[in-house]
């Protein structure tokens, strides 16, 4: 009766160290999926980031290269606007002075004189 004993008492040992192996080695695959997803995210969003500043800069210099008007640009400004009013956060807008004034001349241009109403 005391070997068997002792025998289920190894027994009973030995199924729980199996079990905690168990266990730590799953945490750890866990643990080292967790990580390997954060960095691919992370990377992701570099690689997002770095695109999109690529094209930010592609488009800056075609447009000096293109050395624009203000019309132009308040052309632009016009064909922008409507795009910015479908986010969800625009509440507010802040329009640039340049805009107004290059508004002001394109609307000189249809009147006949710059800024002139009625001329």
């Amino acid at each position: 009766k005391q070997m068997r004993a002792e025998r289920d008492r190894r027994a009973a040992i030995l199924t729980a160290e199996g079990v905690k192996q168990s266990q730590i080695l799953e945490a750890e695959g866990a643990r080292q999926a967790a990580i390997l997803q954060a960095e691919g995210y992370a990377k992701a969003a570099v690689l997002r980031a770095e695109g999109e500043g690529q094209a930010i800069t592609t488009v800056f210099k075609a447009i000096h290269d293109g050395k624009p008007d203000p019309e132009l640009l308040a052309y632009q400004y016009l064909l922008t606007l409507p795009k910015i009013a479908e986010g969800e956060s625009s509440k507010l807008w802040i329009i640039p002075s340049e805009f107004t004034e290059a508004l002001n001349s394109i609307s000189g241009g249809f009147l006949g004189k710059k800024g002139a109403p009625g001329a």
